[in-house]
């Protein structure tokens, strides 16, 4: 089987505010910057069909993406990285 990560595009990018207490919890600044991504990508939610994450089931469950692959437990993934 060939590794999934090798057929993979960057389209969209997004920047959270970055403060040492914005007062959210990380799930929340994670998810603004999944759906700010996946915006500037020019696409929905319903778009995605996989998710590369070490917290794809938080996203999969708070985007609404039941039917998303989740690729993650990669060794060489930072524990916050996150691609849509």
């Amino acid at each position: 089987m060939s590794d999934p990560l090798h057929s993979v595009a960057i389209v969209g990018v997004y920047n959270t505010r970055q403060h040492r207490d914005l007062g959210r919890t990380t799930r929340e600044v994670l998810n603004e910057a999944a759906l700010g991504a996946i915006a500037d990508a020019g696409l929905t939610v319903g778009d995605v069909d996989a998710i590369v994450s070490t917290s794809g089931h938080e996203l999969i469950f708070d985007l609404g993406l039941g039917s998303a692959e989740i690729v993650a437990g990669r060794h060489d993934l930072e524990p916050t990285s996150t691609a849509c």
